[in-house]
């Protein structure tokens, strides 16, 4: 992706941010800060990675589905209310194809990189 210096950062949403496919996002997030802002993350249990990566980055939105009463609802709810550019979808496993789909999300770019789905 070639961006100009007047082109505004990518803004992301990622969900599953602390296995290793969102980590690796935020590896890249780090490494040009000047194309990339994250705006929102998305956890369910490894709480004290979640919390650094959240002091790190300071997203205005922050999801941790492990508390959460409908996490796939809530997931799709943060894809859908913010302004992201990117959403990230790292969640792993099947547990990934359920939030959000593209049709939730039209006007998003949707990734789902997946490694696994067993």
């Amino acid at each position: 992706m070639t961006m100009s210096p007047h082109t505004a950062k990518k803004r992301l949403v990622i969900l599953g941010s602390t296995g290793s496919i969102g980590t690796q996002t935020l590896d890249v997030v780090s490494a040009h800060p000047d194309k990339f802002e994250v705006i929102g993350l998305a956890a369910h249990h490894n709480v004290a990675v979640f919390e650094q990566q959240v002091r790190k980055f300071q997203p205005k939105y922050v999801l941790q589905t492990s508390v959460s009463e409908d996490p796939a609802k809530a997931l799709s709810s943060l894809a859908q209310a913010t302004e992201a550019d990117l959403i990230i979808n790292a969640i792993a496993g099947s547990a990934g194809l359920a939030p959000p789909t593209p049709r939730a999300v039209p006007e998003k770019t949707l990734l789902s990189p997946t490694k696994n789905l067993s």
